[in-house]
Parts: C-alpha cells; structure tokens; sequence
C-alpha cells in the first residue's frame, strides 16, 4: 500500500489532465492572413472566411477618423504646423495584408473578430 501523499498527488495528477481535456479554447487566439482580398485567415488550425470575419473598422480601406484640428512637429528649421479638415487623414489601403499576424478574439467558434495586427518590436 502506498503512503496517502503519493494516492493524493496521483489523484489531483488525473483530475488536471481530465480538466484540461474538457476546458473550452481561450476566447483569444494568434491568426495569420492568408490573403487580403477576399480576406483569409488561418487561426487555431482553420482557415477562416471573410463572411465569418468582423474587422476593426479603422482597418478598412477609406476609414477617415473625422479629425479636424492642427498637427504640430518639428523640421530641422523649427516648428511646423499641419491644419487638417475632416476626411484629410483617410486610410488607402486595408491595413491587413498577407502574412500580417493578428491578435483574433471568438467567443463561439462561429464569428472571429480581428482586434489588432501586432508586429515585432
């Protein structure tokens, strides 16, 4: 017979690996873009559709952040200062493009909503 220490640490042993067997995926996943348009995207071992795919809407070609104000800076002569009006800071382009990897949150395995790109320091 072994001692009650041993019995307990193989019990609680089994039980972690039967939890882990049964505990559902995190929400929140690393994707890959397969391809930018259509938008693909490979994540948890499936690639994943665009019609099953919600983006951050500042990602999207045109997106405009409505911003009206000034921007300042610097230049090797002095200060400089940029007036902007509504629309003049608009996206050209989608901001995802093959390869880019994305930080990707589902919830039930049916919507993927892409948070953000994330790149290497």
């Amino acid at each position: 017979m072994e001692p009650f220490e041993q019995s307990a640490g193989r019990i609680v042993r089994s039980m972690g690996a039967a939890a882990r067997r049964v505990a559902p995926d995190s929400p929140i996943m690393l994707g890959k873009v397969l391809q930018a348009e259509p938008l693909r995207l490979q994540c948890n071992g499936l690639t994943i559709e665009q019609d099953s795919i919600l983006v951050n809407e500042a990602m999207k070609q045109g997106y405009s952040p409505k911003l009206v104000g000034t921007l300042t800076g610097t230049c090797p002569d002095g200060s400089t200062t940029t007036p902007v009006e509504k629309d003049d800071l608009t996206r050209s382009e989608f901001a995802l493009k093959e390869g880019d990897q994305v930080v990707v949150m589902s919830p039930d395995g049916q919507i993927y909503y892409i948070l953000c790109k994330v790149v290497a320091l």
